[in-house]
C-alpha cells in the first residue's frame, strides 16, 4: 500500500512538473504564433496593392482564407481521432504552414502575369495550417489548467504576445516605407520572419506535454448542428456571429484600400493602425472580463454588438489620420469584448469534449460570413452610389446598417447556462478582433 501510494504520488508530482514545463513553452509559443498570424493579417492585402490588385480580389483575399480555415477546423475533431492526438495535429499543420509562406515570399519575383491570382491560394493554405489546430489547442489548454488559473495565464500570454507582434508589424511598416522602388524585398523579408516564427513555434509545441483527452459524447455532426441552428442556445449564437460578420466584412477588406489607395498613407502609418487595434483588443478583453464577472457574458454582447454597429460609420466624418488611429482602437476595444463573451458562451454552451467540434462550428460560421461579405462587397463596391466623393463609403454605411439589424434581431435570443460571476477565461483567436473596424 505504501509503494503504491509513493507511485501514485511520484506519478502527481512528474504530471505537474509537465504541466509546468507545458505552460511556460506554450507561453513563448503564443508569441510566436500570434505574430506570424499579425503578419498575415496585415500584410496580405498591402502586398496585393502593391501587385495592383483590383478591389474584388482584396475581397477574395480577406474571404477566401478564412472560410477555407473555418472549414477545415470542422475537421479538426477528425484528425484529432486519426492521429490520436492534439499534439501531433498541431505539429503537422505548423510545420506544413511553411511551404505557402515561402511561396508568398518569392511570389513578387517570379514575374507571374496575375499574382494576386496566385497570393489568393496561397493566402489560404496559411490560415488553414495556422488554424486548423485552433479547437484543438482550446481543449488541450482547457486540460491543463484549472478553471480559476485560465484568465490569468491566457491573458498575459495575449498581451506578451500583443506586444511583441504589434512591435514586429510596427518595424516592417517603416521599412516598407523607406525601402521604395525596392518594396517587394522588404515584403518578402516579412514572411521570411514569419517561416522563422513558425519554424520556432515547431520547436516550442515538440516539447510540450499533452495530457490525455477525457471521454465523453463529442457533438453533433455538422448536418445535424445546421439543422438546429434556430432551435438551440449554441444554434442561436453561431448564427448571429455568422451573420455579424457577414455585415461587417461586406466593408472589412476595403478599409484597407481605402487607406493606402484613396487617402494614400504610408506602410508605417498604416501598421500603427493595425497595432493600435490590437493593443485596444488586450485592454479590453480586460475591462470587458471583468465587466462579464459582474453583469454576464449576455450585457456584453448587447452593449458591444451595438457599439460595432457603429463603428463603420465613424470613418465618414474625417480622414485626419490621428482620428483614424482613435477609431481602430475603438473597434479593437469593442470587438475584444464581443469575442471574448462570445467564445465563453460556445464553452459554456458545449461539454469538455464536444469542445473541439463545437469551436469548429463557430468558426467556420463566422468564416462563411467573412467569405460571403467579402464577396458580397467586392461585387457591389464599383455600382454603388458615390457618398462623400466614395463609393467605399457608401459601402461603410451599409456594412453599419446590417450590423444593427442583425444585433437588435438575434442577441435578445442569446442566453448561457450560468449566472455572473464566473471569469471569463477561454483563449481567442485575434483574427476575430475586426482590423479596422
Amino acid at each position: 500500500m505504501a509503494m503504491t501510494t509513493r507511485l501514485a504520488l511520484a506519478s502527481r508530482q512528474a504530471n505537474r512538473q509537465a504541466a509546468r514545463k507545458t505552460l511556460r513553452l506554450g507561453f513563448w509559443e503564443g508569441t510566436t504564433g500570434f505574430t506570424a498570424l499579425s503578419i498575415a493579417e496585415s500584410f496580405f492585402s498591402p502586398l496585393a496593392i502593391a501587385l495592383k490588385g483590383t478591389a474584388f480580389q482584396i475581397g477574395l483575399l480577406v474571404g477566401v482564407p478564412y472560410l477555407a480555415a473555418a472549414l477545415a477546423q470542422l475537421f479538426t475533431h477528425r484528425l484529432v481521432a486519426w492521429l490520436r492526438s492534439r499534439k501531433r495535429v498541431m505539429l503537422w499543420s505548423v510545420g506544413l504552414s511553411v511551404l505557402p509562406w515561402l511561396g508568398i515570399a518569392w511570389l513578387p519575383h517570379v514575374g507571374l502575369p496575375d499574382p494576386v491570382a496566385w497570393l489568393i491560394p496561397l493566402a489560404a493554405g496559411v490560415m488553414v495550417l495556422q488554424n486548423l489546430s485552433a479547437p484543438a489547442w482550446g481543449s488541450w489548454i482547457a486540460d491543463l489548467l484549472p478553471m480559476r488559473r485560465r484568465g490569468d495565464y491566457l491573458g498575459l500570454r495575449m498581451a506578451a504576445a500583443g506586444v511583441v507582434a504589434s512591435a514586429a508589424v510596427l518595424a516592417f511598416g517603416v521599412l516598407l516605407d523607406r525601402l521604395d522602388s525596392r518594396v517587394y524585398w522588404g515584403f518578402s523579408a516579412v514572411f521570411v520572419l514569419a517561416v522563422v516564427l513558425r519554424l520556432g513555434s515547431l520547436a516550442l509545441l515538440s516539447g510540450m506535454h499533452e495530457p490525455m483527452v477525457r471521454g465523453g459524447p463529442n457533438g453533433p455532426g455538422l448536418w445535424t448542428f445546421l439543422g438546429s441552428l434556430g432551435r438551440t442556445r449554441l444554434g442561436h449564437l453561431v448564427l448571429y456571429m455568422g451573420l455579424l460578420y457577414f455585415g461587417t466584412n461586406v466593408a472589412g477588406p476595403y478599409f484597407a484600400v481605402y487607406m493606402l489607395r484613396d487617402l494614400g498613407v504610408g506602410y508605417a502609418t498604416f501598421m500603427f493602425l493595425n497595432a493600435a487595434n490590437v493593443v485596444a483588443a488586450i485592454v479590453g478583453v480586460r475591462f470587458w472580463g471583468l465587466y462579464a464577472d459582474r453583469y454576464g457574458n449576455r450585457a456584453v454582447l448587447r452593449i458591444t454588438g451595438v457599439a460595432i454597429s457603429f463603428l463603420p460609420l465613424l470613418w465618414l466624418f474625417s480622414q485626419w489620420v490621428p482620428y483614424l488611429v482613435a477609431i481602430n482602437a475603438a473597434g479593437g476595444f469593442v470587438w475584444g469584448g464581443l469575442t471574448l463573451c462570445a467564445l465563453n458562451f460556445v464553452y459554456e454552451l458545449a461539454p469538455s469534449a464536444a469542445r473541439t467540434r463545437a469551436v469548429g462550428h463557430f468558426n467556420a460560421s463566422i468564416g462563411a460570413g467573412v467569405f460571403l461579405g467579402g464577396l458580397a462587397g467586392g461585387i457591389i463596391a464599383g455600382r454603388v452610389p458615390l457618398l462623400f466623393e466614395h463609393r467605399l463609403m457608401t459601402l461603410f454605411l451599409l456594412s453599419g446598417v446590417l450590423r444593427l439589424l442583425v444585433t437588435v434581431v438575434f442577441v435578445p435570443t442569446i442566453r448561457g447556462t450560468q449566472a455572473p460571476g464566473g471569469r471569463p477565461s477561454w483563449p481567442l483567436p485575434f483574427h476575430h478582433f475586426g482590423k479596422h473596424s
